[in-house]
């Protein structure tokens, strides 16, 4: 997020980049936090009042609407992406090429259930909005971390 840690200039950087239906396919938006008179009001950042944001388009969304026995989930953190330290969410589909196509991004202030859970969450929310359909996993790819087993399982358990 234009490599700041402070959380009010995410903030306002989120507050530019919302979802709009002039909004082009290949512009980034954000989701995933909550509104405050239409401005984000994202977490301080502690285990208290953790920092969750989405970041995907339209394209991102739309081209992963394929049948769900066609393609594999994947979902993975990695610290590698931002210069801030801050933990990225990146959710995505392979197909039978192998091909990886990214869905959705989230940084957050940590790698618990409840954020994995809830980016997931979220990220159905809004390619249900995009797509005009829900978002449907028969085949789930992570790694053997707990919180993130544990978040997939209430992310797809969940009505």
């Amino acid at each position: 997020m234009k490599n700041t840690n402070v959380v009010e200039d995410m903030e306002e950087i989120a507050a530019e980049a919302q979802l709009t239906n002039e909004l082009p396919d290949t512009t980034p938006f954000t989701f995933e936090y909550p509104l405050d008179d239409g401005a984000p009001e994202l977490g301080g950042g502690s285990e208290d009042d953790p920092l969750v944001i989405g970041i995907t388009s339209t394209f991102l969304l739309k081209a992963a609407a394929w049948d769900p026995g066609t393609f594999v989930f994947h979902m993975d953190a990695t610290f590698k992406l931002v210069t801030c330290a801050y933990p990225v969410i990146v959710c995505g589909i392979s197909d039978a090429a192998r091909q990886f196509h990214p869905m959705a991004f989230f940084i957050t202030s940590q790698k618990t259930v409840v954020q994995y859970a809830h980016a997931l969450r979220s990220m159905m929310d809004i390619y249900k909005v995009v797509v005009g359909r829900p978002f449907q996993v028969r085949y789930c790819m992570g790694d053997a971390e707990d919180a993130q087993i544990n978040g997939v399982e209430q992310a797809l358990a969940a009505p």
